[in-house]
């Protein structure tokens, strides 16, 4: 209703956005940690994973993780990139 209205009138998102994805095999720690939807947590267990299985090959992989926070999976997953 009325909330949802303000908020249309003060976000704007341009017709074809695509958000900037991040290199879930290649970035460090820090840029990892630094994006809203990975935990300090999450970022130290994709590392881990990485320094003991390699590249991580699909979104599957980070269900396993007890740090994935559930409820924004699918958010977080629209900002991966896993090359």
């Amino acid at each position: 209703g009325d909330t949802l209205e303000k908020v249309k009138k003060s976000v704007y998102i341009r017709k074809g956005f695509v958000p900037r994805k991040i290199s879930l095999n290649s970035a460090d720690f820090e840029a990892l940690s630094k994006h809203p939807y990975i935990s300090e947590q999450l970022a130290a267990d994709i590392i881990r994973y990485r320094e003991l299985n390699g590249k991580i090959e699909s979104k599957t992989v980070l269900l396993h993780f007890k740090s994935t926070d559930k409820h924004n999976f699918e958010k977080l997953i629209s900002y991966l990139d896993f090359e």
